[in-house]
């Protein structure tokens, strides 16, 4: 049932097909399985629309689902609004000590030095959002617990400010983060099962999450489930 108290975060900055299909994937899974709303989830990608439309769901009952674009400011406000910091946009709330606050990023990743960042719009404005900088951005949100999954390379650059409490002085320290990479190594599409259609950690990662895979057939539709996980047939897939 619905649960007022879960709110997400989806990032992305790059308008890929994989991109799109990961943000979908998730979205669904959220609102299908665990009880998130539309109202809930605030959606951060590329320039704010897709080639491939924003509606992430039902395409029988089409929707925007892209609330906000993906530069670093546009982010940064919305974190500000949930860690009560401004109070300008009113259908982003601040959370409580009874809330749940679901942090998912898809995208380009770098590394630059000792820090890891998230390569935002790079066909437009390359922005870079580095690992100290959400870091920075989260520390004052009051809620109960923080879940990141993080699929970008270089992506687990971002754990140790995340998980640094002394540095930060974070208001949550129940946290989890997820990443598909260590600091120093790239992550991947998913090429033996959807051709590239999703990224490979997430699709797995997402797919765990929901109980069922995404739907990998020749006409990929997110919001739709395959095999439950555990009777995915493997076997007939010669490459694997």
């Amino acid at each position: 049932p619905p649960d007022p108290h879960k709110f997400a975060v989806i990032i992305n900055g790059t308008d890929w097909e994989r991109y799109w299909n990961d943000c979908s994937a998730i979205y669904n899974t959220l609102i299908q399985v665990y009880g998130f709303t539309k109202e809930n989830i605030f959606v951060h990608y590329d320039e704010g629309t897709s080639f491939k439309g924003s509606d992430f769901d039902d395409p029988n009952n089409p929707s925007d689902d892209i609330d906000y674009n993906a530069h670093k400011s546009t982010i940064h406000k919305t974190f500000q609004e949930l860690a009560g910091e401004t109070n300008t946009m009113p259908e982003i709330p601040e959370l409580g000590p009874e809330d749940q606050l679901f942090v998912y990023v898809t995208d380009h990743g770098d590394v630059n030095g000792n820090n890891s960042y998230i390569l935002l719009c790079p066909n437009t404005v390359w922005e870079e959002l580095y690992d100290y900088e959400l870091a920075d951005y989260v520390k004052n949100i009051k809620c109960a617990q923080m879940i990141y999954v993080m699929e970008q390379c270089f992506s687990g650059g971002f754990v140790d400010d995340m998980m640094d409490f002394t540095t930060y002085n974070v208001q949550c320290k129940n946290r989890s983060i997820h990443t598909a990479a260590n600091a120093v190594e790239s992550s991947w599409a998913e090429l033996h099962i959807s051709g590239g259609k999703y990224d490979e950690f997430v699709f797995y990662w997402t797919a765990a999450a929901r109980g069922y895979y995404p739907s990998v057939s020749s006409t990929i539709q997110p919001w739709l489930t395959s095999y439950a996980t555990g009777s995915f047939p493997f076997q007939n897939y010669p490459a694997l």
